[in-house]
Protein backbone atom coordinates (compact mmCIF):
# COMPACT_ATOMS: atom_id res chain seq x y z
CA UNK A 1 0.00 0.00 0.00
CA UNK A 2 1.41 3.28 -0.87
CA UNK A 3 0.78 6.13 1.56
CA UNK A 4 3.33 8.36 0.92
CA UNK A 5 1.56 10.93 -0.33
CA UNK A 6 -0.78 11.03 2.18
CA UNK A 7 1.74 10.95 4.72
CA UNK A 8 3.45 14.17 2.99
CA UNK A 9 0.17 16.56 2.81
CA UNK A 10 -0.82 15.88 6.11
CA UNK A 11 2.55 16.70 7.30
CA UNK A 12 2.70 19.96 4.59
CA UNK A 13 -0.62 20.70 6.27
CA UNK A 14 0.73 21.27 9.57
CA UNK A 15 3.64 23.16 8.63
CA UNK A 16 6.02 20.53 9.76
CA UNK A 17 9.16 19.89 8.26
CA UNK A 18 10.60 16.66 6.73
CA UNK A 19 13.79 17.18 9.22
CA UNK A 20 12.09 17.24 12.22
CA UNK A 21 9.90 13.97 10.80
CA UNK A 22 13.08 12.44 10.40
CA UNK A 23 15.03 13.69 13.73
CA UNK A 24 11.92 12.67 15.71
CA UNK A 25 11.86 9.28 14.37
CA UNK A 26 15.71 8.59 14.50
CA UNK A 27 15.85 8.48 10.80
CA UNK A 28 17.94 9.93 8.36
CA UNK A 29 16.28 12.88 5.92
CA UNK A 30 17.23 10.91 2.94
CA UNK A 31 15.06 7.77 4.34
CA UNK A 32 12.42 10.14 5.62
CA UNK A 33 11.91 11.53 2.28
CA UNK A 34 12.10 8.11 0.35
CA UNK A 35 8.64 7.25 2.95
CA UNK A 36 7.36 9.82 1.34
CA UNK A 37 8.18 9.70 -2.03
CA UNK A 38 6.88 5.64 -1.72
CA UNK A 39 10.24 4.46 -2.14
CA UNK A 40 10.47 3.02 0.66
CA UNK A 41 7.88 -0.04 2.92
CA UNK A 42 7.98 0.76 6.05
CA UNK A 43 7.11 -0.69 9.46
CA UNK A 44 3.45 -0.77 11.37
CA UNK A 45 5.60 1.12 14.13
CA UNK A 46 6.99 3.20 12.03
CA UNK A 47 3.65 3.88 10.55
CA UNK A 48 2.08 4.76 14.01
CA UNK A 49 5.08 6.68 15.13
CA UNK A 50 4.66 8.79 11.98
CA UNK A 51 0.62 9.03 12.87
CA UNK A 52 1.39 10.10 16.46
CA UNK A 53 3.86 12.50 15.41
CA UNK A 54 1.09 14.15 12.79
CA UNK A 55 -1.56 13.62 15.38
CA UNK A 56 -3.89 11.16 13.76
CA UNK A 57 -4.60 7.63 13.59
CA UNK A 58 -3.24 5.38 11.22
CA UNK A 59 -6.40 4.69 9.47
CA UNK A 60 -7.09 8.20 9.28
CA UNK A 61 -3.65 8.17 6.93
CA UNK A 62 -4.53 5.53 5.35
CA UNK A 63 -8.08 6.52 4.07
CA UNK A 64 -7.08 10.23 3.44
CA UNK A 65 -8.20 9.69 -0.46
CA UNK A 66 -10.52 7.43 0.16
CA UNK A 67 -14.51 8.10 -0.50
CA UNK A 68 -15.83 7.66 2.84
CA UNK A 69 -19.23 8.18 4.16
CA UNK A 70 -20.03 11.83 5.41
CA UNK A 71 -17.98 14.98 5.78
CA UNK A 72 -14.60 14.59 7.17
CA UNK A 73 -12.26 17.56 8.40
CA UNK A 74 -8.80 17.83 10.02
CA UNK A 75 -8.03 20.49 11.59
CA UNK A 76 -4.69 21.89 13.56
CA UNK A 77 -3.78 24.92 14.85
CA UNK A 78 -0.32 25.54 16.60
CA UNK A 79 -1.72 25.84 20.17
CA UNK A 80 -0.78 21.73 20.57
CA UNK A 81 -4.42 21.25 19.58
CA UNK A 82 -5.60 18.98 16.35
CA UNK A 83 -8.48 16.97 15.48
CA UNK A 84 -10.87 15.40 13.13
CA UNK A 85 -14.63 16.14 12.65
CA UNK A 86 -16.55 14.14 10.97
CA UNK A 87 -20.43 14.43 10.12
CA UNK A 88 -22.31 11.33 8.48
CA UNK A 89 -25.50 12.50 6.62
CA UNK A 90 -28.06 10.13 6.35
Amino acid sequence: MKIGNNISQMRIAQKIEKSFMAQELNIALEEYEAIERDERDITLSMLEAIARLLSLDVADLIMLNKPVTGIRNFFFNHNGNSGVNIHVQE
